[in-house]
């Protein structure tokens, strides 16, 4: 005769539950996609701002450093600009053209970010 602890059905699973209230304690906070430095001045909040702005100003203005010194940089390595007066107009267009690409990246960037202005 078989033990009755080996012949019974393992007791039903139960799924796992959620809870719908949130959490309190310390550090608990909710996202909203803004910074709220007025609000708060945590050191958080700050660090939020400063990696918004330090993403939407400082990467492209690097790419676009990168882009025009490499420009001069070619016209330097290949032969098109030979002699000092023809490297020194090409180093002037190349701090022309990052200042232009600059101006123009930032204001879209910054109106993108803050919307339309005007």
């Amino acid at each position: 005769m078989a033990d009755a602890a080996t012949t019974a059905e393992p007791p039903a699973r139960t799924p796992a539950t959620t809870t719908t209230t949130p959490s309190s304690g310390a550090g608990c906070t909710r996202s909203t996609g803004h910074p709220s430095n007025g609000k708060h001045a945590y050191g958080g909040n700050w660090g939020y701002l400063a990696q918004r702005l330090t993403g939407y100003l400082v990467g492209p203005l690097c790419t676009i450093w990168q882009f025009t010194d490499g420009r001069k940089g070619f016209c330097w390595t290949w032969g098109l600009a030979v002699g000092r007066l023809a490297q020194r107009r090409v180093t002037q267009v190349a701090w022309m053209l990052l200042l232009l690409l600059s101006v123009g990246t930032s204001s879209i960037l910054l109106q993108m970010r803050l919307g339309a202005v005007g």
